[in-house]
């Protein structure tokens, strides 16, 4: 199968977004540390490796 055909078969990436309510936000050096402005959206990831 060609390259140009795999691409419209199969999208590179597809996103979801959590829906949210307005909340307290983090402090703008927290938002900065922890990627989101948003306490609710915090998840950092605690997975093992192999």
């Amino acid at each position: 199968m060609k390259q140009s055909q795999l691409n419209e078969r199969f999208p590179l990436a597809m996103a979801w977004v959590a829906w949210q309510s307005w909340e307290a936000l983090y402090s703008d050096e927290e938002a900065l540390a922890k990627g989101t402005i948003f306490p609710g959206l915090f998840k950092p990831f605690e997975g093992v490796c192999g």
